[in-house]
């Protein structure tokens, strides 16, 4: 058990550095990828074929980056934004899929914390602030994940990734982009923001 606390710390801190700050969010975020990876077997590094889909963003998103290695960069994070602060990864080889939801009671004693009002109120000041957020984050470390989240075994189809093999130039502002994401515009090829006429 200690040693399984000092793993999760050791992830919270690296996802501290990349958030460049500590909530309750980001601890989600850390968790849920720890408890994910946990169930599909897998682990952080070398383990391109998991994929996560994340419903909401927040700082639980930075979370999920840091400790899973699921990122925006490399294709193998989704954002579907339902304002859920729940995750799901997927086993692209197994195909299993677990999905790991706040629990409501966690998110409601949350939501009526000190750490909530006085955010609320601004009646502390920043440094106070940080502090108890600090000590609920710390907290939620500490607790079993399924005290944390429901999580459930999900059936669902992993995302296809297309890799962007050429650029193309659009007609009509100049800028190049991949070429899959041209559309035809009175017969030129042109880039998402001028055929939607947002161009620059």
């Amino acid at each position: 058990m200690v040693k399984n606390m000092n793993k999760e710390k050791s992830e919270l801190e690296k996802a501290i550095e990349f958030s460049g700050y500590l909530c309750p969010r980001v601890v989600f975020g850390v968790r849920a990828s720890e408890l994910g990876l946990e169930r599909l077997g897998a682990q952080k590094l070398g383990d391109d074929e998991i994929v996560a889909i994340v419903e909401n963003v927040s700082c639980m998103v930075d979370g999920i980056q840091s400790a899973s290695g699921c990122t925006l960069g490399k294709g193998n994070l989704v954002v579907k934004n339902y304002g859920k602060m729940a995750v799901t990864f997927i086993n692209q080889e197994t195909r299993d899929a677990f999905r790991l939801m706040v629990k409501r009671k966690v998110l409601e004693d949350l939501q009526n914390s000190d750490l909530v009002k006085a955010k609320d109120e601004g009646r502390l000041p920043q440094e106070e602030i940080t502090k108890m957020a600090e000590e609920v984050s710390q907290q939620m470390m500490e607790l079993p994940g399924e005290e944390l989240f429901d999580i459930k075994k999900v059936h669902i189809e992993a995302p296809t990734f297309k890799r962007i093999l050429d650029s193309v130039r659009c007609t009509i502002c100049g800028e190049y982009f991949g070429e899959e994401f041209g559309r035809d515009k009175d017969g030129k090829i042109v880039c998402i923001p001028c055929f939607e006429g947002d161009g620059r």
